[in-house]
Parts: structure tokens; sequence; C-alpha cells
């Protein structure tokens, strides 16, 4: 009979010892869990704030396109005007000038 009882002892604390180990291991398990969840925190509000600072730099550098692209087309427009009145300019000068021949 007590090598019966001796013998659920040793089960028992058999038993108690794979249940604290299978405790600790659970501990560990939330502690990098919580430690991971924390990271990932982290990683999302770094990403939203990149992803904030690289819609407004695209917002910039589209602001920037329209402007040059505004200038080069202003520059185009006077040159071509300049280049007309040149032409026109020219045309009277050679009219007036083919004017005084027949004259």
């Amino acid at each position: 009979m007590q090598k019966t009882i001796d013998r659920y002892e040793l089960k028992i604390l058999d038993m108690q010892k794979q249940v604290d180990t299978l405790s600790q291991t659970n501990e560990v398990q939330k502690e990098e869990n919580e430690r991971l969840n924390n990271e990932l925190t982290d990683l999302t509000d770094i990403h939203q704030v990149e992803m904030s600072s690289m819609k407004n730099d695209l917002k910039k550098l589209e602001d920037k396109l329209i402007y040059s692209s505004m200038n080069i087309g202003q520059k185009w427009l006077r040159n071509s005007k300049n280049s007309i009145q040149e032409y026109v300019l020219s045309m009277i000068r050679e009219r007036k000038k083919n004017a005084k021949i027949h004259f």
C-alpha cells in the first residue's frame, strides 16, 4: 500500500513539474507576444508617419512640376511671340526694301 502511495506521490510531483514548466513557457510566450505586439505598434506608427511624409513630399513635387511646366509654357509663348514679331519685322523691312528698289 505504501508503494502505491509513493508511486502516486511521485506521479503528482512529476505532474507538478510539468505544470510548472508549462506555466513558465506560457509566461515566456506572453512576454514575447507583448514584445512583438509593441514592436508591431511601433512599426505601424513609423509607417504612418513615413506615408504622411511621402504624401507631403509628393504634393510638393507635384506643385513644383506644375509651376515649372507653367514657366516653360510661358517661356515658350514668349519665345514664339518674339520669333513671330522678328519675322513680321523682317518681312516689313524686306517689303520696304523692295518698295524702295521699285521706285
